[in-house]
Order: C-alpha cells, then sequence, then structure tokens
C-alpha cells in the first residue's frame, strides 16, 4: 500500500464505522462520497485554501462527482 500512495503530498486515512455498512458489510455506496468530502477538506487545508478564500472571497466549486466501485470495502472485527 505504500508504494501506491507515494507521490501523493495528502494521505487521509478514514476509519470505517459500523453504521456505515449496507446489510452484506459492505460500506454503503453512498458513504464513500462523503469520505471523498474529508478528503478534499484534508487537501484545501494543505494548500491553505481555506484562508486565501477568506481573504479573497473565492474558492472552488464542485460541479460533478463520480465514483466507479472496483471493490467492496468492509469492515474487519476482531473476534474473541
Amino acid at each position: 500500500m505504500e508504494s501506491l500512495l507515494e507521490g501523493f503530498s495528502v494521505v487521509t486515512e478514514i476509519p470505517v464505522a459500523w453504521g456505515e455498512m449496507d446489510a452484506l458489510n459492505h460500506v454503503n455506496n453512498a458513504v464513500y462520497f462523503r469520505y471523498f468530502e474529508t478528503a478534499r477538506l484534508d487537501y484545501f487545508s494543505h494548500i491553505s485554501l481555506m484562508e486565501d478564500m477568506a481573504v479573497t472571497n473565492i474558492g472552488p466549486v464542485l460541479g460533478e462527482t463520480y465514483c466507479r466501485y472496483r471493490l467492496p470495502v468492509t469492515i474487519r472485527i476482531p473476534y474473541w
């Protein structure tokens, strides 16, 4: 995994919460867009966009989103 993330200036790690899963123990498809928003805000913080917006009153507009689901994300529950 480390080699896949090389070259990215911002990496956001988000733990999967129990309530984000559907009946088949997969992360619900709508939850991914919340993950994307969290990563987007991390990137904005990294490039100081929020501070710039406070001065210029100019910021990005999200015009479209798209997601191609390749593999399900599940939560791993330890069994004691």
